[in-house]
Protein backbone atom coordinates (compact mmCIF):
# COMPACT_ATOMS: atom_id res chain seq x y z
CA UNK A 1 0.00 0.00 0.00
CA UNK A 2 1.11 3.28 -0.83
CA UNK A 3 0.55 4.75 2.62
CA UNK A 4 3.60 2.27 3.45
CA UNK A 5 5.87 4.93 1.99
CA UNK A 6 4.69 8.07 4.20
CA UNK A 7 7.68 9.63 6.15
CA UNK A 8 7.64 12.21 9.09
CA UNK A 9 4.82 14.40 8.88
CA UNK A 10 3.25 12.53 5.66
CA UNK A 11 2.74 9.81 8.03
CA UNK A 12 1.42 11.18 10.87
CA UNK A 13 -1.01 12.90 9.17
CA UNK A 14 -2.22 9.78 7.12
CA UNK A 15 -2.39 7.95 10.53
CA UNK A 16 -4.41 10.63 11.82
CA UNK A 17 -6.92 10.23 8.18
CA UNK A 18 -7.31 7.05 8.93
CA UNK A 19 -8.32 7.14 12.76
CA UNK A 20 -10.99 10.00 12.34
CA UNK A 21 -12.89 7.57 9.77
CA UNK A 22 -12.35 5.07 12.05
CA UNK A 23 -14.49 7.17 14.69
CA UNK A 24 -16.89 8.59 12.35
CA UNK A 25 -17.77 5.31 11.49
CA UNK A 26 -16.72 6.04 7.54
CA UNK A 27 -14.85 2.59 4.96
CA UNK A 28 -11.36 2.80 5.27
CA UNK A 29 -9.34 4.36 2.37
CA UNK A 30 -8.40 1.13 -0.09
CA UNK A 31 -8.09 2.70 -3.70
CA UNK A 32 -5.51 4.57 -4.72
CA UNK A 33 -8.25 7.13 -6.03
CA UNK A 34 -9.71 7.68 -2.79
CA UNK A 35 -6.13 8.21 -1.39
CA UNK A 36 -5.40 10.77 -4.13
CA UNK A 37 -8.46 12.64 -3.32
CA UNK A 38 -7.32 12.83 0.40
CA UNK A 39 -3.59 13.68 -0.53
CA UNK A 40 -4.75 16.67 -2.92
CA UNK A 41 -7.30 18.14 -0.62
CA UNK A 42 -4.88 18.40 2.12
CA UNK A 43 -2.01 19.16 0.48
CA UNK A 44 -2.53 20.50 -3.22
CA UNK A 45 -3.49 24.69 -2.76
CA UNK A 46 -7.00 24.66 -4.47
CA UNK A 47 -5.31 27.78 -7.00
CA UNK A 48 -2.68 24.72 -8.04
CA UNK A 49 -4.94 22.87 -10.87
CA UNK A 50 -6.16 26.48 -12.17
CA UNK A 51 -2.28 27.77 -12.48
CA UNK A 52 -1.40 24.21 -14.19
CA UNK A 53 -4.26 24.73 -16.57
CA UNK A 54 -2.93 28.05 -17.48
CA UNK A 55 0.90 27.03 -17.66
CA UNK A 56 -0.54 24.09 -20.10
CA UNK A 57 -2.37 26.93 -22.33
CA UNK A 58 0.68 29.15 -22.30
CA UNK A 59 3.25 26.45 -23.09
CA UNK A 60 5.61 27.12 -25.49
CA UNK A 61 8.69 25.32 -26.94
CA UNK A 62 11.75 27.56 -26.29
CA UNK A 63 14.54 26.04 -26.48
CA UNK A 64 13.42 22.63 -25.76
CA UNK A 65 13.31 19.64 -28.36
CA UNK A 66 10.28 18.45 -29.79
CA UNK A 67 10.33 15.52 -27.40
CA UNK A 68 11.22 17.71 -24.58
CA UNK A 69 8.04 19.80 -25.46
CA UNK A 70 5.87 16.91 -26.04
CA UNK A 71 7.09 15.52 -22.42
CA UNK A 72 6.36 19.13 -20.87
CA UNK A 73 2.84 18.94 -21.83
CA UNK A 74 2.25 15.31 -21.20
CA UNK A 75 3.52 16.03 -17.57
CA UNK A 76 1.57 18.87 -17.23
CA UNK A 77 -1.78 17.60 -18.25
CA UNK A 78 -1.01 14.59 -15.68
CA UNK A 79 -0.22 16.73 -12.87
CA UNK A 80 -3.26 18.88 -13.71
CA UNK A 81 -5.73 15.96 -13.60
CA UNK A 82 -6.79 17.33 -17.34
CA UNK A 83 -8.34 15.03 -20.40
CA UNK A 84 -9.09 16.64 -23.13
CA UNK A 85 -9.86 15.40 -26.54
CA UNK A 86 -7.12 14.88 -28.97
CA UNK A 87 -7.98 17.91 -31.09
CA UNK A 88 -7.40 19.94 -27.97
CA UNK A 89 -4.12 18.78 -27.34
CA UNK A 90 -2.93 18.93 -30.92
CA UNK A 91 -4.17 22.29 -31.04
CA UNK A 92 -2.11 23.46 -27.36
CA UNK A 93 1.03 21.61 -28.78
CA UNK A 94 1.11 23.04 -32.75
CA UNK A 95 0.52 26.94 -30.88
CA UNK A 96 3.62 26.07 -28.81
CA UNK A 97 6.18 24.46 -31.63
CA UNK A 98 8.59 27.53 -32.52
CA UNK A 99 7.68 29.34 -35.20
CA UNK A 100 10.75 27.88 -38.10
CA UNK A 101 9.04 24.20 -37.23
CA UNK A 102 5.72 25.41 -37.10
CA UNK A 103 6.19 26.89 -40.26
CA UNK A 104 6.92 23.19 -41.85
CA UNK A 105 5.01 21.53 -39.76
CA UNK A 106 1.41 23.91 -41.40
CA UNK A 107 2.00 21.81 -44.85
CA UNK A 108 2.58 18.57 -43.51
CA UNK A 109 -0.20 15.89 -43.33
CA UNK A 110 -1.01 14.41 -39.66
CA UNK A 111 -4.21 12.80 -38.37
CA UNK A 112 -3.33 12.25 -34.84
CA UNK A 113 -0.99 13.56 -32.22
CA UNK A 114 1.36 10.85 -32.87
CA UNK A 115 1.96 11.91 -36.26
CA UNK A 116 1.91 15.74 -35.35
CA UNK A 117 5.01 15.20 -32.85
CA UNK A 118 6.41 12.60 -35.79
CA UNK A 119 6.45 15.12 -38.27
CA UNK A 120 7.40 18.06 -35.65
CA UNK A 121 10.73 16.45 -35.39
CA UNK A 122 11.11 15.77 -38.88
CA UNK A 123 10.71 19.76 -39.67
CA UNK A 124 13.43 20.19 -36.41
CA UNK A 125 16.01 18.23 -38.31
CA UNK A 126 15.38 19.88 -41.29
CA UNK A 127 15.57 23.48 -39.42
CA UNK A 128 18.73 22.68 -37.50
CA UNK A 129 20.61 21.31 -40.84
CA UNK A 130 19.67 24.78 -42.56
CA UNK A 131 20.93 26.48 -39.44
CA UNK A 132 24.24 24.63 -39.65
CA UNK A 133 24.64 25.37 -43.43
CA UNK A 134 23.78 29.21 -43.14
CA UNK A 135 26.92 29.06 -40.71
CA UNK A 136 29.45 27.29 -42.79
CA UNK A 137 28.36 29.46 -45.55
CA UNK A 138 28.96 32.39 -44.00
CA UNK A 139 32.15 31.18 -42.50
CA UNK A 140 33.43 30.32 -46.01
CA UNK A 141 32.09 33.61 -47.51
CA UNK A 142 34.13 35.68 -44.61
CA UNK A 143 37.04 33.31 -45.46
CA UNK A 144 36.98 34.51 -48.93
CA UNK A 145 36.53 38.11 -49.09
CA UNK A 146 39.34 38.32 -46.31
CA UNK A 147 41.72 35.80 -48.67
CA UNK A 148 40.41 37.53 -51.98
CA UNK A 149 43.14 40.03 -53.94
CA UNK A 150 41.51 43.47 -53.54
CA UNK A 151 40.64 45.26 -57.26
CA UNK A 152 40.43 48.62 -56.50
CA UNK A 153 43.55 49.40 -55.27
CA UNK A 154 44.96 52.74 -55.73
CA UNK A 155 48.18 52.97 -57.80
CA UNK A 156 51.45 54.11 -56.06
CA UNK A 157 52.09 57.78 -56.21
CA UNK A 158 56.03 58.77 -56.05
CA UNK A 159 56.75 60.74 -53.13
CA UNK A 160 57.25 64.41 -53.39
CA UNK A 161 60.57 65.49 -52.29
CA UNK A 162 60.75 67.75 -48.99
CA UNK A 163 61.11 71.38 -49.18
CA UNK A 164 64.94 71.54 -47.78
CA UNK A 165 65.62 68.43 -50.42
CA UNK A 166 64.34 70.28 -53.34
CA UNK A 167 66.70 73.75 -51.99
CA UNK A 168 69.47 71.32 -52.04
CA UNK A 169 69.45 69.81 -55.01
CA UNK A 170 68.65 73.50 -56.90
CA UNK A 171 71.71 74.56 -54.91
CA UNK A 172 73.87 71.69 -56.64
CA UNK A 173 72.44 72.49 -59.77
CA UNK A 174 73.59 75.91 -59.86
CA UNK A 175 76.95 75.37 -58.31
CA UNK A 176 77.06 72.87 -61.23
CA UNK A 177 76.21 75.39 -63.60
CA UNK A 178 78.95 78.08 -62.32
CA UNK A 179 81.67 76.33 -62.42
CA UNK A 180 80.87 74.71 -66.31
CA UNK A 181 80.56 78.08 -66.76
CA UNK A 182 83.61 79.40 -65.36
CA UNK A 183 85.40 76.33 -67.28
CA UNK A 184 84.14 77.56 -70.19
CA UNK A 185 85.10 81.30 -69.66
CA UNK A 186 89.07 80.34 -68.98
CA UNK A 187 89.05 77.85 -72.20
CA UNK A 188 87.79 80.94 -74.49
CA UNK A 189 90.65 83.23 -73.23
CA UNK A 190 93.51 80.64 -73.94
CA UNK A 191 92.27 80.04 -77.44
CA UNK A 192 91.66 83.79 -78.09
CA UNK A 193 95.47 84.47 -76.87
CA UNK A 194 97.06 81.47 -78.45
CA UNK A 195 95.37 83.48 -82.21
CA UNK A 196 95.80 87.41 -81.23
CA UNK A 197 98.35 89.33 -83.50
CA UNK A 198 99.93 90.63 -80.83
CA UNK A 199 101.02 87.69 -79.27
CA UNK A 200 102.59 86.46 -82.07
CA UNK A 201 107.07 86.84 -82.00
CA UNK A 202 108.55 88.59 -85.39
CA UNK A 203 111.35 87.10 -86.65
CA UNK A 204 114.37 89.65 -86.85
CA UNK A 205 116.07 89.64 -89.52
Amino acid sequence: MASLEFEDYANTWWGKVVTLREEKGEPPIDTWEDMKEEMQARFVPAHYMTDLFNKLQKLKQGTKTVEEFYKEMELTKMRANIEESENQTIAWFFDGLNYPIKRIVEFQPYSNMVELVHQASKAERQVNEDIKYSKSKSYFDSKLATTAPTTNAKPSIPSTPSKQTTIQIRMKQLMTSTASSKASAGHSNVEHKATSPSSAKIPRS
